[in-house]
């Protein structure tokens, strides 16, 4: 559940940026992507001996900086559209994009086509609607509290049911991932076809509602965990190559394996809190405000702009 909630956040947060048309954010989140990528490929090489470059074939995280600059163009172009119009088109698009056998991690097509929907919804939908502006809309406390408890139970379960139905429901796993269309997809053996549609649209109503108990869970005040909240973009840029070196280039999943078997599950999560902490002091790529002020005076940035 955690991409679309990543995607249809940055949707609810990007507001300001769309209504500007600030379009050095989408050179930034192609910045990002082509450091990860020239990351990815320095890792290659350093773990398999030859240098593996596919920039415009994106099967790790970094689709996701790829699928913003794309996200915050197209909403930039169709904000000004009636939304609802607009909406139910992105969405009937993310429902049978899966037919189309090109879809795939070329330039992140099948991700891009899935998650637009969401972060569509973010975009139109207001933080009031979520607690998250402490307006006179919010439900009474007790209200509240029940959508609260409400909502971890609907987490706890869907986590228990993963847990005990993992075999059951890991085929699907590439089908919540949106990594490939439906053909590709193999379910007992058949390809998924054409009832991937109607099971795509149960997949965005299932979406719907985590995305909605996470965000009800959120907590308005600040918490000792909130300053790495506000640094996920360096976590999100350097986690991958810091694994990739931890675990392969200097042997720490050979190591793991071999001193402490019994404890492999927990040590890798002390190294992924390490990582992650570790991760968000690292330099996030921002263009900086001079780049900014320079691409506002561009001619075509500012008639486009206009």
């Amino acid at each position: 559940f955690h991409m679309p909630v990543f995607v249809f956040i940055s949707g609810l947060f990007s507001k300001r940026k769309i209504q500007e048309k600030r379009y050095e954010v989408i050179l930034q989140y192609l910045l990002i992507y082509s450091v990860m990528k020239l990351l990815d490929a320095i890792g290659s090489s350093l773990t398999g001996g030859k240098i593996e470059f596919h920039f415009f074939w994106s099967d790790g995280p970094e689709w996701y900086a790829l699928a913003m600059a794309v996200f915050y163009f197209v909403t930039m172009l169709i904000k000004d559209y009636n939304k609802l119009y607009m909406f139910l088109l992105v969405f009937l698009i993310g429902c049978i994009g899966g037919l189309d056998s090109h879809m795939g991690n070329h330039y992140a097509s099948m991700r891009i086509c899935t998650f637009y929907p969401v972060f569509l919804a973010g975009f139109y939908l207001d933080r009031s609607n979520f607690e998250l502006t402490g307006s006179e809309k919010q439900p009474a406390l007790p209200i509240r509290l029940l959508l609260k408890l409400a909502s971890l139970i609907l987490l706890v379960t869907c986590f228990v049911v993963c847990v005990l139905r993992r075999e059951t429901l890991w085929p699907y796993k590439d089908f919540f991932k949106a990594k490939v269309d439906f053909m590709q997809l193999k379910i007992n053996g058949a390809a998924l076809g054409i009832a991937g549609v109607p099971l795509r649209f149960a997949c965005y109503l299932l979406w719907a509602v985590l995305i909605f108990a996470v965000i009800t869970l959120c907590s308005e005040r600040e918490h000792i965990w909130t300053w790495l909240g506000q640094r996920t973009q360096s976590t999100f840029i350097w986690h991958k190559f810091i694994l990739v070196m931890l675990l392969q280039f200097f042997g720490g999943k050979a190591f793991l394996m071999t001193h402490v078997p019994n404890y492999y599950v927990p040590a890798a999560l002390c190294i992924a809190v390490i990582v992650t902490i570790a991760s968000a002091y690292l330099p996030p790529f921002n263009i900086g405000k001079k780049l900014r002020q320079d691409m506002t005076e561009l001619p075509f940035v500012a008639a486009v702009r206009h």
